[in-house]
């Protein structure tokens, strides 16, 4: 794996290029002394930071006993000083003017003041913040300062140890996390959401955490609601959501690499740059590679197979009843027949996302998101065994809007499989499918009354070239509208009611349906709260549920060699239905000329 350390050196050397400053040029110094305004008292542990005009930190020190501190290496040029201790208001120092090779000097009083600890806040809703003890849901939360001193392979990691929360590790990298119910493997039980948007892979509508763009070092907080949230968060939402902000330019700007190493070859890079580039308009772009060594692993299916196929005594009569069922494509049966068992040890994956946040006034705030994760190789767990990644691109499209208490996006999340196949049975994976979403959302209050209501537009577009949804390829999309409404009583400071109503319209139902939220919270404390709580929540049918047409590994040599296979066949649109009107049967036979997988008359 030389080659491709020598490429996350190459890449660690960009981050370290953008995000320096002219290091070129020559240095100064500031030095400097902070005390209490009261009495004048020395401030020891004093955070200083030298900010240049667009919020990038040229330098930072730190007080010593005697509130003293020495910054160096601080490029030519004008600062604004920052003035940071726990207990004491901040204190900025403008216009400090460092020249090369002179000492600047910058001192500062700080007032003392009492302070309480930062109350966590959860976005109970698209565009608007609340302190989760206020929220109508349980919500746990892992904040920045926890995300910050944890590194970590995939988000996942952060979750570990969180109530209520069930993470099955699969590998080096691949994890499944449920909130309720059973755990299994290829799950998207769980709601995921990344800054409002869908996380999952389109159509297969399962949540591989590890291809999320965003890095560890761009994480605001996760939010876990360990519960139905069907009411605002839209259907799929039975058994919980997980939410994972990350950083605002606007909010935090600068510059961070990290690199990281270990066990099974482990090597992973990350950066993270933010300029803001005026007081309302900012960028950011984040990125990360990683590569390690995936733990080993025989799969008994697999060497069966690769003995019918490859190395057994039947292997010629395998191969040919295979091309059969092919409709004579002996090139692709040898294909398939190479790729059976061959497992790629070697995990490779980078990933890169680019947001531009816009706040042209007060109270409106418009941002621009793009990502991309391309898992070069890798061994993903299905329901139809293992499968090998190969160059696996998932990428996505986003514009979102708030103005006050309305909010509106759109995205567009993208799935390209490359060249990824199940190694029970060498099939290829072609998944290029696609998830159209728009969304609205809006609020008003009326004295003690706050309502919320809005609505969903979920558009899916399965593209498997017959791979995955093999029959049913050609109908196929799924289209989901829903909308709500959120109605908040604030009864007196401790005591709140809350009744929500959802109703959702899915193209494969025969029926809306509504789902139902109620709940009493009551805060006998600040920091307490009590709930009473009604959800009822739904999952609508995946594309896997309903369109899956795919064959698996054979049931034994004997029934192998007469040409029968086993298949996993979703429910269509309209259901199995094995007898027809006039009484007759369909059968599907691996000796139907040119379309195996074609139903036929049973007497056929």
């Amino acid at each position: 794996m030389g080659l491709h350390v020598r490429r996350a050196l190459v890449f660690a050397f960009a981050w370290l290029a953008l995000g320096a400053t002219v290091a070129w040029a020559q240095t100064g110094a500031i030095v400097g002394r902070v005390t209490s305004e009261s009495g004048m008292a020395p401030i020891a542990s004093a955070l200083v930071e030298a900010q240049t005009a667009d919020g990038r930190t040229a330098g930072t020190a730190i007080t010593d006993g005697d509130g003293r501190y020495r910054m160096i290496g601080v490029p030519a040029g004008t600062y604004t000083v920052l003035f940071s201790a726990v207990g004491h208001t901040d204190r900025r120092v403008q216009n400090v003017i460092v020249a090369a090779g002179e000492t600047a000097i910058a001192d500062a009083s700080l007032a003392v003041q009492a302070f309480d600890l930062d109350p966590v806040q959860v976005t109970a809703s698209r565009g608007t913040i609340q302190k989760a003890v206020d929220a109508p849901a349980h919500v746990e939360v892992r904040g920045e300062q926890e995300l910050d001193v944890r590194p970590t392979v995939t988000p996942t990691d952060h979750l570990r140890g969180m109530v209520g929360v069930d993470i099955v590790t699969q590998g080096v990298q691949s994890t499944n996390v449920v909130l309720r119910g059973f755990n299994n493997i290829f799950s998207g039980s769980l709601h995921t959401l990344t800054d409002n948007r869908i996380a999952g892979v389109p159509s297969l509508r399962v949540n591989l955490l590890h291809f999320v763009p965003a890095t560890n070092d761009d994480l605001e907080r996760m939010e876990v609601v360990l519960g139905p949230g069907a009411a605002l968060y839209g259907p799929n939402t039975a058994d919980g959501v997980l939410h994972m902000i990350t950083k605002s330019p606007l909010a935090e700007p600068g510059t961070s690499l990290s690199v990281a190493g270990g066990e099974r070859s482990f090597f992973e890079v990350t950066g993270r740059t933010a300029i803001r580039a005026s007081d309302n308009f900012g960028i950011k772009v984040s990125g990360l590679y990683m590569q390690a060594e995936e733990w080993k692993y025989e799969d008994p299916v697999e060497l069966q197979e690769v003995e019918n196929y490859r190395t057994g005594p039947q292997a010629a009569v395998f191969r040919q009843q295979l091309i059969t069922a092919l409709g004579g494509d002996a090139a692709e049966a040898d294909a398939r027949i190479a790729r059976i068992g061959t497992r790629d040890f070697d995990i490779d994956r980078w990933s890169v996302e680019a947001r531009a946040d816009w706040v042209p006034t007060a109270g409106v705030n418009t941002i621009l998101g793009f990502g991309m994760t391309n898992a070069g190789s890798g061994i993903e767990l299905t329901g139809l065994g293992a499968g090998q990644v190969d160059d696996w691109r998932s990428s996505y499209y986003q514009i979102r809007t708030s103005w006050n208490r309305l909010f509106v996006q759109g995205y567009l999340n993208a799935s390209n499989a490359g060249d990824t196949y199940l190694l029970r049975n060498g099939v290829a994976i072609q998944d290029e499918s696609k998830l159209w979403v728009g969304q609205i959302q809006h609020g008003f209050r009326l004295g003690s009354h706050n309502f919320t209501y809005g609505g969903d537009i979920l558009y899916t577009v399965p593209e498997t070239n017959g791979t995955i949804n093999g029959i049913y390829e050609d109908d196929d999309e799924t289209t989901e509208i829903g909308g709500y409404l959120q109605w908040e009583w604030a009864v007196d400071p401790k005591f709140d009611v809350v009744l929500a109503g959802r109703v959702d319209d899915h193209s494969a139902l025969p029926d809306p349906i509504f789902s139902p939220r109620a709940a009493l919270v009551f805060k006998p404390a600040p920091n307490q709260a009590l709930r009473a709580t009604f959800n009822r929540a739904f999952s609508t049918p995946s594309s896997l549920n309903q369109f899956l047409d795919l064959p698996s590994a054979a049931p034994d040599p004997g029934l192998a060699a007469l040409g029968y296979s086993v298949r996993v066949q979703g429910t269509g649109r309209d259901g199995f239905q094995i007898e027809q009107p006039d009484g007759s049967y369909l059968m599907r036979s691996p000796f139907t000329p040119g379309d195996p997988a074609a139903l036929v008359p049973a007497n056929a």
